[in-house]
């Protein structure tokens, strides 16, 4: 039996292919590169789109008519959960084509270029599940504090 933080994969999407296997291995570090900051025996859903896929979810919930690389979708209204709480945190979705344009090239407030597509997607899928849990980086205290977050969940991995 688990007590650690999951991450269950799901690709809707067929415009960019991947090696399941490395991406399965990129996943599994996350998870426990994650686990400090989730409740224990928590769990996320990770959908991969194309851009078309997470345009349209974007449209219908955030009311912006365009592709976005990432969007979560917590399950609790405030995306704060108790600590005793377990299960399923929320959904999150990537656009594996925004993730490919990416690599290397987007500046993060001082995280470093990824290297390669599954770096990307572990950035990606880490920012999404700290919106999952209540981070935000809407004030600029909210962004120092999230962008902290996501340095110290990367730094598990590429340590």
């Amino acid at each position: 039996m688990s007590h650690g933080f999951e991450i269950h994969l799901v690709s809707r999407q067929r415009t960019v292919s991947f090696d399941k296997d490395i991406l399965r291995r990129a996943i599994h570090s996350l998870e426990r590169a994650l686990s400090p900051e989730v409740p224990p025996d928590s769990e996320v859903s990770l959908v991969l789109l194309s851009d078309s896929g997470i345009r349209k979810l974007n449209r219908q919930y955030a009311g912006e008519d365009s592709a976005t690389d990432v969007l979560s979708f917590p399950l609790y209204d405030d995306g704060a959960m108790v600590a005793e709480e377990v299960g399923e945190l929320g959904d999150v979705f990537v656009s594996m084509e925004a993730a490919l344009r990416q690599i290397g090239t987007k500046e993060r407030h001082g995280h470093r270029l990824t290297c390669d597509l599954y770096e990307e997607i572990q950035l990606l899928v880490a920012h999404g599940v700290l919106h999952l849990i209540g981070h935000d980086h809407g004030e600029a205290d909210e962004a120092k504090e999230m962008i902290a977050a996501e340095k110290r969940v990367l730094g598990r991995i590429h340590t």
